[in-house]
């Protein structure tokens, strides 16, 4: 999966980093908006697939009502829930995709709580999501395991990783997205 998804993220990391997301309070934001975007559609289609049918953790890995609150928090209103997207995941291949970038999201989280912090956010406000992404550090090597363990044939594996990095690429669009809210609209002369 790392080998088939490298280059979605790759870009997705680069895109975060030079977002520059996490160096102010409106940036995080801006972040934390975007983040609920995608999560919300992938979250959902994950609910519909029936994902804790194939990973049990899954109702306890769930974040986006804690984005909602981390937003509440810093004074944003959290949009309505999203309308229905045409994200989707099918099958217990396309699940294991999908779970794949959101349980790498949480090793990702570590990396990113530092500076979290220094933003002066924590588990009791503004990244309740985060403290709920590293609260268990053995869940990244219990789904991996999991997916070790697949009996997939080659279309499963195609299917997995094709989940996968359209799982990156919703959240890619989603922070491309944030990024031109936050552009300046310039007058032409």
């Amino acid at each position: 999966m790392r080998n088939a998804t490298r280059g979605e993220h790759a870009r997705l990391d680069a895109l975060i980093r030079g977002a520059g997301f996490l160096t102010n309070r409106s940036r995080y934001l801006a972040y934390l908006s975007a983040t609920l975007n995608a999560r919300e559609a992938i979250e959902r289609a994950l609910g519909t697939a029936n994902a804790v049918g194939v990973y049990a953790a899954w109702p306890q890995r769930r974040i986006a009502s804690y984005l909602r609150q981390d937003l509440r928090d810093l004074g944003h209103a959290a949009p309505l829930p999203s309308e229905p997207s045409d994200f989707t995941v099918s099958g217990r291949a396309g699940i294991l995709g999908a779970l794949y970038v959101l349980e790498g999201a949480s090793l990702g989280a570590r990396l990113l709580q530092k500076a979290v912090l220094d933003l002066g956010m924590d588990a009791a406000f503004g990244a309740r999501h985060m403290a709920m992404q590293t609260a268990d550090s053995s869940a990244w090597l219990r789904f991996t395991s999991l997916l070790d363990e697949a009996d997939f044939d080659a279309p499963d594996e195609a299917e997995c990783a094709q989940t996968a990095s359209r799982t990156f690429e919703r959240f890619e669009q989603a922070y491309q997205e944030a990024l031109i809210r936050r552009q300046p609209v310039t007058q032409s002369s």
